[in-house]
């Protein structure tokens, strides 16, 4: 038995494969060590210079040496073991064939037990584990692991066994009766699930490789390697989804749509962090065991149509994927929207003009808040997600936080930073999730958001003509204002206009008018515009090639 042991350990980790995945050469590794030691050949050493550091193109297998290709989508490109796993699991269940006695049970002989408590350090039959260990109050937080992969105990007697009560009082309380077991400083050195999710969103994009953010451009992004997207299952999956939307339409949904949810959801779940996600649900309670009745959960969470109410009392249908991740018009105005997928494809055809932003690095991904126009209008919308990460991994992020996070607001940390999740109900449906960063003043977006997830209505309306009537009353005193009149001073004086097209004139400001004038440092030339269109300045048309004119009114 000695000699199998050695043949199902995995290389990299010396322990029985898990979820064992095949490389070229015939080599096996688990799939979660596969996916580090990817990793860490990919890694630039810390005495290369970055200009300097290309990625390497070809791995070496950890037991061989044998040399090829990477491939494409990482551990994801990698064929399942399945051979090897099911040998694995017949070794576990003849190593765990013997039966723990429950140590709560009166008779003799007791009762086998079907759960260890991995904190209070005993097992349970059945009967005694709804008796002395109800998984409510502080017993909620304990976890609990299959009796048979536990180390038997010897059964104690009733004078040592503890006081469930006070146990409970004391997790309440956050307080421990004593120092604590080795189980429980083990369990604090794990990291928690939405690290691990954030660990483990293998097809996250890179910025300066699969994509570009241009902050001050006509565009936010730039360049997208499509041919990336293509690629990946789960982002040709999202991207051929979201064509069945439009964002001026309300939802109903088609067997057409039906089918397209369904194969991006199966895509999802194929992959590692949704399947850590389904785990840690299950394990919580909150999800059904297998694959399929997850899915359909996460259908039902996600697809299944609800009512929005608006404040001039307009009701629509939608969904809680619609609204967070495609977003949705009512009155012209974007609602939801916190996908940056969904925002790349809208910027392509035309209708977002970007004016303000914060962003936020978190590792090698980014937290945008940005303030946009959508399709001219002048209304101002304010959004924030996250950039790069994969479709997957925000579906099972905001699945869990929804479902076992703190309420409407999780605290997390991802790619060294604090973060907070967003998860509002609305009628007991996903009204809406999205990021903020913590530390930063998010109270008026912040209070937006949930307005729209309590309410139904149209969350936007009057706050924004509360800011315009402010800043009509200021105009004199807007520095953008005057930035805005100087610089059609600066037009008139040289013959400019007035008409002309809006690349033009925004060459004309970032550039001739900055050389002469000195433009005020940082400015972007869309608040300039905007606040010029906004006190009926100039005026914004586009002509039948979809060139977009400035006109300088009188």
């Amino acid at each position: 038995m000695e000699s199998l042991a050695e043949e199902l350990t995995c290389p990299v980790c010396l322990d029985l494969y898990e979820q064992p995945v095949l490389l070229p050469c015939a080599h096996s590794l688990c799939k979660r060590c596969a996916s580090t030691f990817f990793a860490e050949a990919l890694k630039r050493p810390s005495e290369q210079p970055a200009e300097e550091w290309k990625a390497p193109k070809h791995i070496q297998c950890p037991s061989c040496r044998y040399e090829f290709p990477l491939p494409d989508l990482r551990v994801d490109g990698l064929r399942k073991n399945t051979t090897l796993q099911n040998i694995v699991d017949r070794y576990r269940e003849s190593k765990n064939n013997t039966a723990v006695p429950c140590q709560m049970c009166d008779k003799e002989p007791p009762n086998n037990a079907v759960k260890t408590c991995l904190v209070c350090d005993n097992s349970y039959c059945e009967t005694c584990l709804v008796a002395f260990h109800p998984m409510k109050g502080g017993l909620a937080r304990h976890t609990l692991a299959d009796a048979s992969a536990a180390t038997p105990k010897a059964p104690i007697s009733s004078e040592h066994q503890p006081d469930m009560e006070k146990v409970g009082k004391n997790e309440d309380q956050g307080a421990a009766a004593g120092p604590d077991t080795f189980q429980q400083k083990q369990t604090k050195k794990q990291p928690d699930i939405y690290s691990t999710l954030w660990t483990l969103d293998h097809n996250h994009l890179k910025i300066g490789v699969d994509y570009d953010l241009d902050l001050y451009g006509e565009k936010l992004f730039p360049f997208v390697s499509r041919d990336n997207l293509e690629q990946i299952p789960t982002y040709r999956a999202f991207l051929n989804f979201l064509d069945n939307y439009d964002e001026d339409q309300p939802e109903y949904v088609t067997a057409k749509e039906e089918n397209n949810a369904r194969a991006f959801l199966n895509r999802c779940l194929d992959t590692e962090v949704m399947q850590e996600a389904h785990n840690f649900l299950w394990k919580k309670g909150c999800v059904p065991e297998t694959r399929n009745g997850f899915k359909d959960m996460l259908y039902k969470m996600w697809f299944t149509p609800y009512t929005r109410t608006h404040s001039d009392g307009v009701k629509r249908p939608s969904t809680a994927f619609e609204h967070t991740f495609v977003g949705e018009t009512h009155c012209q105005h974007m609602m939801g929207f916190h996908n940056w997928l969904s925002f790349y494809d809208k910027e392509c055809l035309g209708n977002i003009q970007l004016n303000s932003y914060c962003r936020y690095d978190c590792d090698d991904r980014v937290i945008l808040n940005i303030d946009f126009e959508w399709r001219d209008e002048l209304r101002q919308t304010k959004d924030s997600f996250f950039v790069g990460t994969s479709p997957e991994f925000e579906l099972a992020l905001y699945t869990v936080c929804f479902l076992a996070g703190g309420g409407e607001k999780t605290e997390v940390v991802l790619g060294g930073q604090n973060i907070t999740i967003a998860t509002y109900k609305l009628n007991g449906h996903i009204g809406s999730c999205y990021p903020i960063m913590q530390g930063q003043d998010q109270t008026g977006h912040w209070n937006r958001i949930k307005q729209e997830s309590d309410t139904e209505s149209d969350f936007e309306e009057q706050d924004q003509s509360d800011t315009e009537s402010e800043t009509e009353d200021d105009s004199d005193e807007d520095p953008l204002f005057a930035e805005g009149l100087d610089f059609l001073q600066y037009l008139e004086d040289e013959n400019i206009g007035p008409e002309m097209g809006k690349r033009k004139l925004k060459m004309i400001y970032e550039e001739e008018y900055t050389e002469s004038c000195g433009r005020r440092s940082g400015t972007p030339f869309s608040q300039v515009l905007r606040t010029l269109k906004r006190d009926g300045k100039v005026e914004v048309s586009r002509n039948h090639h979809g060139v977009d004119i400035i006109t300088i009114l009188e």
